[in-house]
């Protein structure tokens, strides 16, 4: 359904420029492709499932990471990217493992459940692991480049003052 709402968008777009140049050509068409186009997101919307996650404390984070260290299989498939380019990330976890474990952690809509979980396609796993770890390292992009107002000395380390006066980590 999704590609098919893709491709609508794109012919719908390409009818609204034909429409804009030559009215005669697009005549219609336009009109029809806006009705499948909101009769395929109104489907779209009523198959959908809403989930709410939520950044859990570090500390948390790092204890299920802990209870899920990177499987021999991938250490091995490290050993040989390594060699190739010796700059290739170690992995810090199984991720396999930790998914399901860090987002009954911050999962705060739908209920959790295994069952759930295990009738998930593949896809749909990693999806939500990718949601689930980046709330959790989402603070990791801080904008610091304009947050110096100015520099003080006092004969150790030049220190900067952001420029609202204070950082406020975001709460959870």
């Amino acid at each position: 359904m999704l590609g098919e709402l893709d491709q609508i968008r794109h012919t719908l777009k390409l009818a609204q420029q034909t429409e804009k140049y030559n009215p005669r050509v697009g005549e219609g068409s336009v009109a029809a492709l806006e009705r499948r186009l909101s009769e395929l997101a109104e489907a779209a919307a009523d198959g959908s499932l809403e989930v709410v996650v939520q950044a859990i404390p570090g500390e948390e984070f790092d204890d299920i990471a802990r209870q899920h260290p990177p499987t021999l299989t991938q250490l091995d498939r490290w050993r040989e990217q390594a060699k190739v380019f010796p700059l290739a990330e170690m992995p810090e976890w199984d991720d396999r493992g930790m998914a399901p474990d860090l987002l009954k952690a911050c999962l705060v809509e739908p209920e959790w459940s295994d069952e759930w979980w295990r009738g998930l396609s593949k896809g749909t796993q990693n999806q939500l692991w990718n949601l689930a770890l980046s709330v959790q390292v989402a603070g990791a992009d801080l904008p610091f480049f304009n947050a110096a107002t100015g520099t003080t000395s006092g004969g150790g380390d030049l220190l900067t003052t952001p420029s609202n006066g204070a950082f406020h980590p975001p709460m959870s």
